[in-house]
């Protein structure tokens, strides 16, 4: 007999984030490079150059999930008239991603 799984009521659905699957494999090809290129030493400037592409990469992509998370989870929580929670979760997406510069 399979058990079914339990989720809580409270937590809500989770946007599909398949599409970024994409980029982060771009970026993962990105960074393979990088890594190449330092095996075969080559010029800083290069590497900085490749490491700049992947940094932009990586930013674009936290972009996209954020901006889902805004459109659809936190929509949840106005809608759902928690003001309070929904400012509690901007502002603590908001300070994780200010202490990563």
């Amino acid at each position: 007999m399979k058990r079914k799984s339990k989720k809580k009521q409270s937590e809500p659905m989770h946007p599909d984030h398949s599409s970024e699957i994409i980029r982060v494999r771009r970026i993962i090809g990105q960074l393979e490079g990088v890594e190449k290129m330092i095996v075969a030493r080559r010029y800083c400037p290069q590497i900085l150059q490749q490491v700049k592409a992947a940094t932009s990469a990586m930013n674009a992509l936290k972009m996209e999930i954020l901006k889902k998370h805004l459109n659809e989870c936190l929509n949840d929580s106005a809608s759902s008239g928690n003001y309070s929670k929904l400012l509690e979760q901007v502002l603590e997406i908001v300070q994780t991603q200010i202490r990563d510069k």
